[in-house]
């Protein structure tokens, strides 16, 4: 029987406290390391062991001295204290790592030659779909053909965000020790919802940070980047971004301008836990319009204000082609809305309910963004998981009609067209009977509340797991009410499209 010995070290590299696990086993020692982010207490720690150690990818094995155990327990004491005085991990562990990286970088280089013919296909497709685009004079990427001519034009300037912003990290509270009330002051989390706001809190004993500013994650597996219009406390690891006097124009044309580079930056350290320092996003450096050598606050003002114009007009069309202009419910509506609370639910199966499938998975690094007009899924939370529209191989595609996982985030959603997607972890979801899209759109709302608590990063879902999941639905005969979840969701839908009318509506000065 092989005996296997396991020990873990805890310490801070700033700017987050990481562990190291190192494991010897027949004389060889392997090693993982994670990033735990803030100080992880006791009870922390051990959750995650308990949770996540099997999923831990440990490095290549080295040949290590296995020294037998102490006995003598002063010598037990003053190597604990030896170690409490020595952040980090010994010369092996540092070599296991080491190797472990180095053969990552051998499997990158492997697989070069192959991305380079792919890439080049792809320019080759794209370089093909420009010229169809400009002969059409139709759409160009995610910019229409009028405003991508105005940035041609442009001439630019490279500046350091910390020339641009005051950039600090904010004062925080514990959002889990928060109790939030109807009516007070913006408390701001490491959410994308509601502008990262998470609910209103009482005034602290220290002022809230002030308006007008922006906020920035650092931590957590995606980074959100927001304009704060009101006075507002944070949750952790989030930082301010307050203009200098360089920005000789503020408001919100020119933050929503500004954001967007802001969110490439931190974007790039999505899909890990730990972020960026606060000297990395100081030293980042962004390109601005410029005339006669000073940043162009007109076209950035005027530039935002043309965008937003064409996506109102975008929006609008969009919901008259789908008859979602009439917002008034019906009677049956109003009465499944009254009645909801009463009705009898039931749990069922969801491999009862659907034929569970495992994507295909064309990686990010693969793909030209905006080079098509097929959504291309990446389990991110914003924009219905569509990360951008692409042209691929067709062979790659998967069908639509369906709802989507993402399988390492578990982020729920409903997929109307056929889709590209990022990994082979993600689940699509396909109703038995053919049910309608907004029977769908109930469903995936259901599977996120069912099994939310359950799945998250490091425990993620899959299609074995799935196998055993259930759902609580509204009931009918002991069979799932079909026939009231789409009247509900329809209802919703109404009530959801009232402001998005309305909103289209006072932009267009209808109000």
């Amino acid at each position: 029987m092989k005996t296997i010995k396991c020990k873990l070290t805890v310490y801070f590299a700033e700017p987050f406290w990481v562990g190291v696990f190192e494991r010897i086993c027949d004389g060889k020692l392997s090693v993982a390391k994670v990033t735990f982010g803030a100080e992880p207490k006791d009870y922390d720690i051990q959750e995650f062991v308990l949770k996540h150690y099997y999923d831990l990818q440990f490095s290549p094995a080295v040949e290590t001295i296995v020294k037998k155990d102490k006995k003598n327990p002063k010598r037990v004491l003053r190597d604990v204290k030896k170690q409490l005085q020595n952040n980090g991990i010994g010369t092996k562990s540092q070599q296991a790592l080491k190797l472990q990286h180095e053969l990552k970088k051998e499997e990158y280089k492997s697989n070069s030659k192959h991305k380079k013919q792919m890439d080049a296909e792809q320019k080759f497709k794209l370089k093909q779909q420009k010229k169809k685009a400009k002969h059409r004079g139709g759409k160009l990427g995610k910019i229409i053909a009028p405003l991508n001519e105005k940035m041609q034009k442009v001439k630019w300037g490279e500046y350091k965000l910390e020339d641009l912003f005051e950039i600090v990290g904010t004062k925080s509270l514990d959002s889990n020790a928060i109790d939030f009330i109807e009516s007070g002051i913006n408390f701001v989390g490491r959410t994308f919802e509601n502008n990262g706001i998470q609910g209103k809190i009482q005034k602290r004993d220290f002022e809230p940070n002030e308006p007008f500013t922006i906020t920035a994650t650092v931590i957590g597996n995606y980074k959100y980047v927001k304009y704060q219009i009101e006075p507002y406390y944070c949750s952790q690891n989030i930082n301010k971004l307050t203009p200098k006097s360089i920005i000789e124009k503020w408001n919100e044309k020119i933050a929503y301008y500004l954001i967007v580079s802001l969110q490439k930056f931190v974007s790039l350290y999505d899909g890990q836990q730990g972020g960026y320092k606060l000297e990395d996003i100081k030293n980042h450096k962004i390109k601005l319009p410029t005339q006669q050598g000073k940043i162009d606050f007109e076209f950035m003002e005027s530039f935002i204000a043309e965008l937003e114009a064409e996506r109102i007009k975008k929006l609008e069309d969009y919901l008259v082609a789908n008859g979602l202009k009439d917002y008034t419910l019906t009677a049956e509506e109003k009465q499944v809305l009254k009645d909801f609370e009463k009705q009898k639910f039931g749990e069922f199966n969801v491999i009862d309910i659907f034929d569970v499938k495992n994507t295909k998975s064309i990686l990010s690094r693969d793909i030209i963004e905006n080079s098509g007009d097929t959504p291309y899924l990446c389990a991110s939370t914003e924009n219905n998981a569509i990360s951008s529209y692409i042209s691929y191989d067709e062979k790659y595609l998967d069908k639509g009609n369906c709802v989507f996982i993402g399988g390492k985030t578990f982020v729920v959603t409903y997929q109307e067209k056929d889709f590209y997607s990022n990994d082979s972890h993600n689940l699509a979801l396909y109703f038995k009977n053919n049910k309608t899209k907004l029977n769908q759109l109930y469903l995936a709302t259901c599977i996120n509340k069912s099994l939310g608590h359950k799945y998250s990063w490091g425990n993620s879902i899959s299609k074995a797991k799935i196998q055993a999941d259930k759902v609580s639905l509204p009931t009918k005969d002991n069979q799932p009410y079909y026939a009231l979840m789409e009247t509900f969701i329809s209802a919703v839908q109404k009530l959801v499209i009232k402001d998005v009318v309305l909103y289209v509506n006072k932009k267009k000065g209808l109000n």
